[in-house]
C-alpha cells in the first residue's frame, strides 16, 4: 500500500479491529484510539478458528459468544462507515444479534441483526426512524464483505463491494452522549450470532463507493 493510499486508509478510522491475534481474550484495535474489545466472561467467549487465508477469526456460536467495545465508537458519528467480514454458520430461528450501540447516537442506538430469511436488517439511529433491509439473501458457509454507510441524508447496503440497498434515512445524531453497552454478536434482547467474523472497522466519514469495491478487494478469505 502506498503512502497516499494508506492516509487514505487511516483518514477517518476510528475502530479496526482486524481479529488475527489467534489466541488470548482480547481483540486489539488497529487504529489511534486503542479502543479494544473484550471477551464475554466464560462460556460467553467465541472461540478462534483459522480461516481460509490462514490467519485467525473469531466463531461465535450463537450460544451467547460476544466482544464487548469499553468504549463506544459510533457514538455521535453523523457520518460513517462500517465495514465487516462475515460468514454466518447457521441461520437463527429469531432474529441474531450483530452489531449493537445502546448509546450510539442522539436519537438512539446502533442496531444490526441477521433475520431467520438471510437478510440483515438495522438502523444507525433510532428504530422510530425505520430500518433497512438487505437486498441480498445471506447463504451459510459463504463469506460476505458487508459494508454500512451513512451520510446524513441516507443508509446504503454494500455486499462484497457492490451496491446492495439504498435507503433515504433522516438521520438525528452528531451529539451521541458516548456512554451505553457496546457489542459485537450481541444484542439488546440478548440474542447471538452463529457466525465466524474476520474483522470490524469504523470510519467517521463515509467512504465513496470506489473505496468500498478497492477495500472489498483486499478483505480476508475467512
Amino acid at each position: 500500500m502506498t503512502g497516499i493510499l494508506k492516509a487514505r486508509f487511516m483518514e477517518g478510522l476510528v475502530l479496526w479491529l482486524p481479529m488475527t491475534e489467534g489466541a488470548g481474550t482480547v481483540v486489539r484495535d488497529q487504529s489511534k484510539y486503542q479502543n479494544n474489545g473484550v471477551f464475554g466472561a466464560g462460556a460467553a467467549a467465541p472461540s478462534w478458528v483459522t480461516g481460509r487465508d490462514g490467519l485467525p477469526s473469531l466463531d461465535f456460536d450463537g450460544g451467547g459468544d460476544y466482544v464487548a467495545l469499553p468504549t463506544n465508537p459510533w457514538s455521535g458519528l453523523a457520518t460513517g462507515t462500517i465495514e465487516s467480514r462475515i460468514k454466518i454458520n447457521t441461520l437463527p430461528v429469531g432474529g441474531a444479534d450483530y452489531l449493537y450501540a445502546a448509546a450510539a447516537f442522539a436519537g438512539g442506538k446502533l442496531f444490526y441483526r441477521l433475520l431467520p430469511n438471510g437478510r440483515m436488517t438495522g438502523t444507525i439511529d433510532n428504530l422510530v426512524m425505520g430500518v433497512v433491509t438487505t437486498d441480498t439473501v445471506f447463504t451459510i458457509d459463504t463469506p460476505y464483505d458487508f459494508v454500512i454507510t451513512w451520510d446524513g441524508a441516507n443508509v446504503n447496503h454494500y455486499i462484497n463491494g457492490i451496491l446492495d440497498a439504498n435507503s433515504p434515512h433522516a438521520f438525528v445524531g452528531g451529539s451521541g452522549p458516548g456512554a451505553g453497552v457496546d457489542w459485537i454478536g450481541k444484542g439488546w434482547d440478548l440474542t447471538t450470532l452463529d457466525a465466524i467474523i474476520g474483522g470490524v472497522k469504523t470510519y467517521s466519514r463515509t467512504l465513496d463507493p470506489y473505496e468500498i469495491r478497492s477495500h472489498s478487494e483486499m478483505v480476508r478469505k475467512i
